[in-house]
């Protein structure tokens, strides 16, 4: 198990080497189980570089599924959908890219979607956390 405590600034990215995806899908398994200031996590996509990318990620503190993209490494929340309070466990996060749609899924539910400005163009993917999330993943598919 690995703990960490990073600020609040900090994406911590787990990258598929080698590979590079246009329009994927994705899901994976994921179990939020620590995190004062952050706690979830989520996928990324498109990523171009570590500072600029596309991420969907569960915020089990606030209980939502937020689209965003990280540009010149910051952060910025482009759509939130709320999934109501979540029993503890294992849960599945997805999202599917379409051009320039992106949907997101909280255990196989759509939970938000919204259409950007110029369609995602292709990019390696990985597992994503903000700050001092802990968190578990299994089962990453892409497809």
């Amino acid at each position: 198990m690995l703990q960490n405590s990073n600020p609040r600034e900090t994406f911590n990215l787990a990258i598929l080497e080698g590979a590079k995806f246009a329009l994927p899908t994705l899901r994976v398994h994921v179990r939020a189980y620590a995190g004062e200031r952050d706690r979830g996590g989520g996928l990324c996509f498109a990523l171009t570089d570590t500072d600029n990318y596309r991420v969907v990620y569960w915020d089990a503190l606030r209980n939502v599924v937020v689209l965003g993209q990280v540009s010149g490494g910051e952060l910025h929340e482009l759509r939130a959908g709320g999934i109501g309070e979540v029993a503890p466990g294992w849960h599945e996060l997805g999202v599917a890219v379409h051009g320039d749609r992106l949907r997101a899924y909280f255990d196989r539910v759509e939970v938000t979607s919204i259409t950007v400005h110029a369609p995602v163009l292709s990019g390696q993917v990985g597992l994503w956390t903000r700050g001092d999330a802990a968190t578990w993943f299994d089962e990453l598919r892409v497809y």
